[in-house]
């Protein structure tokens, strides 16, 4: 817990405080966040489910990636996704992320876009 006191002229020197002292120190290396990774022949609609430990306030680092051969290791974008995995769920063995464990990305939350409670964090499309 980080408690920062001041007034209204002191909270850039709080946050900066805050992002450059006190949050890399208490980093816990052991924590993880779920994060979800495009595939690369079907980005925006299938994403690997993986697990990223903090490196800083705004970027994460990839320690595991779930089975691709299972399914259930993937998040998708709209009802009309969860199809498309049915129907590739045989050739799973040919499905690519578009990261690997150890790359450091800096992601965003994910909305469906059909206005669904399904938020989730994604990586960017690898460029």
């Amino acid at each position: 817990m980080f408690n920062g006191i001041g007034g209204p002229e002191n909270l850039s020197e709080i946050l900066t405080y805050f992002l450059d002292e006190f949050l890399p120190e208490h980093i816990d290396s052991e924590f993880t966040y779920p994060l979800h990774l495009p595939m690369l022949a079907h980005k925006g609609q299938l994403w690997l489910k993986a697990d990223a430990s903090v490196v800083s306030e705004s970027t994460l680092k990839i320690v595991s990636l779930s089975n691709p051969l299972l399914p259930n290791s993937y998040e998708w974008n709209l009802d009309a996704e969860a199809e498309l995995l049915n129907q590739i769920a045989s050739n799973l063995s040919d499905m690519r992320p578009a990261f690997e464990v150890g790359d450091v990305v800096e992601p965003t939350v994910y909305q469906s876009p059909n206005n669904m409670l399904r938020t989730f964090l994604v990586a960017p499309e690898k460029k």
